[in-house]
């Protein structure tokens, strides 16, 4: 049987691509909606504009909240229940998006909801968990997150709700998939190892936003940070 292994690491550089590229996206919240416009070809439907045909949105996509699922034509179609909170849906379209960005056979994701067939399970595991990596980091950077955490910023769900406008349940995947790419502790070192890193053009294009949430403060040790990285360019010139 082949085994099937999320590539969050994958996942996370294509929601890192959109982050940088977006003219949607300049700071948080914005809407998920204009950037599924901006780089999917996929229609967006509204659970209301579907009736009759034996089968209710909630059936075809399998889910309550929405879902891409691709037609007989090979169109893509992303169904959403636009009864849900904002919140709520702004995490499901980032998870399809996901699902569109990263590759996934979303006819093999329907057959396995249509049938369960155990043989498919564990490929659709695989693309759900690639697909809420892909919406954790596209709505929540860990870019950010990592600069609000080294400024002072106590990270938690209810951090998260408030200062990325998310629903709960969005703000628990993240918390829960936090560190599978980025190592707190080495984060730093791996920056400057780039030559031109989606790292510091994120953290750069979003610097207003970290700025409003957690204002850059002169302490002793951002101080001596400063001296000691001057010391060292004062070496150099010896």
């Amino acid at each position: 049987m082949e085994i099937f292994s999320p590539n969050f690491t994958f996942a996370c550089e294509k929601a890192n691509e959109i982050l940088v590229c977006s003219n949607i996206i300049s700071t948080f919240p914005y809407s998920m909606s204009k950037v599924m416009d901006e780089f999917a070809e996929a229609v967006q439907m509204p659970f209301s504009s579907l009736s009759g045909g034996g089968l209710t949105p909630a059936q075809i996509v399998g889910s309550k909240d929405g879902g891409l699922f691709c037609n007989g034509s090979g169109e893509y179609v992303f169904l959403y229940n636009e009864t849900m909170p904002q919140t709520r849906l702004r995490f499901t379209g980032g998870h399809e998006l996901g699902h569109y960005m990263i590759g996934h056979d979303m006819r093999a994701a329907t057959l396995y909801r249509e049938t369960k067939d155990k043989r498919l399970e564990p490929q659709y595991k695989m693309f759900e968990a690639e697909a809420n990596m892909f919406a954790s980091q596209i709505l929540m950077p860990e870019q950010i997150i990592i600069e609000l955490s080294k400024r002072g910023c106590k990270i938690t769900t209810g951090f998260l709700e408030r200062v990325f406008n998310v629903s709960g349940q969005a703000a628990e995947i993240r918390m829960k998939n936090l560190h599978k790419v980025y190592d707190w502790d080495s984060f730093r070192r791996y920056r400057a190892s780039q030559t031109l890193s989606y790292d510091d053009i994120i953290l750069e294009k979003f610097k207003s936003f970290i700025d409003k949430n957690a204002p850059r403060k002169h302490s002793l040790e951002y101080d001596l940070e400063k001296e000691l990285e001057m010391e060292k360019e004062r070496q150099s010139w010896y």
